[in-house]
């Protein structure tokens, strides 16, 4: 896809923080999809990312709660 914005490259600093704290992923995505599509998707996909796996991680730790509880009974 040609962007007609030549600073429409991903922002490092911008997907960490992204990934860091989700809901900035997904407000730059839902602010700059229009203007600056690449930055926006990066910064997207890192939220994305953020979500899934902090998903992946409770279910790991629920699992491993479950387990320490039931080998106390």
């Amino acid at each position: 896809m040609n962007s007609s914005n030549p600073n429409d490259v991903p922002s490092t600093g911008l997907n960490v923080i992204s990934f860091l704290i989700p809901l900035v992923g997904l407000i730059v995505y839902l602010t700059q999809k229009d203007e600056s599509p690449n930055k926006a998707r990066a910064a997207g996909k890192a939220a994305l990312w953020s979500v899934g796996i902090s998903m992946v991680f409770g279910i790991i730790s629920v699992m491993i709660s479950l387990a320490a509880v039931g080998s106390m009974m």
